[in-house]
């Protein structure tokens, strides 16, 4: 109740009331676990301009929050902006923030060598997301055969390998 005391207006009063006893509904829906299709979804009533914590609104509910730690695999929350921000406020409307495990990328190094140790052309670096082929062709260098002609695998950890270099001369 808001009281005004006629004897203290002196013109026009202009009253604006912004409602917030309204509810939007924030709702985390995340993917059980890596590879899965299965999905999981909690429903939060918020208020407008109600922080937005994950970790805090997990706890507040009485739930865990999901399992981060996979070795090959990242949870990433996506807030569904467009330039990829974070709500850290509650909008005026309901919210879907939608969490789903994503391969890690990992580091594919090719260090190219002559025999005598000596760089013979520069490192070639892929970032290749885990459990994804990977092939990577040596640089032709004239005089010069290399001991891979292609480096590949799966990747599954950062590694580095090493191609070697031999003279072709005197070679048929």
């Amino acid at each position: 109740t808001v009281s005004i005391f006629a004897n203290k207006i002196n013109g026009n009063v202009t009253v604006r009331v912004i409602a917030c006893h309204e509810f939007v509904t924030l709702y985390y829906v995340y993917q059980n676990e890596p590879e899965s299709n299965e999905s999981t979804t909690l429903e939060l009533q918020r208020h407008f301009g109600e922080a937005i914590n994950i970790e805090a609104d997990f706890v507040g509910a009485g739930k865990t929050l999901p399992k981060d730690d996979y070795e090959h695999y990242d949870l990433v929350w996506d807030y569904g902006l467009e330039d990829g921000a974070v709500l850290e406020t509650m909008p005026k409307q309901n919210v879907w923030i939608i969490g789903t495990y994503v391969p890690k990328t990992y580091e594919i190094t090719v260090d190219y060598k002559y025999e005598n140790g000596d760089k013979a052309a520069d490192s070639v670096t892929k970032e290749v997301s885990y459990n994804s082929e990977y092939h990577i062709t040596s640089p032709i260098i004239e005089g010069f055969s290399p001991d891979k002609t292609t480096v590949s695998g799966l990747a599954t950890k950062n590694e580095t390998f090493e191609v070697i270099y031999s003279s072709t001369e005197g070679q048929l």
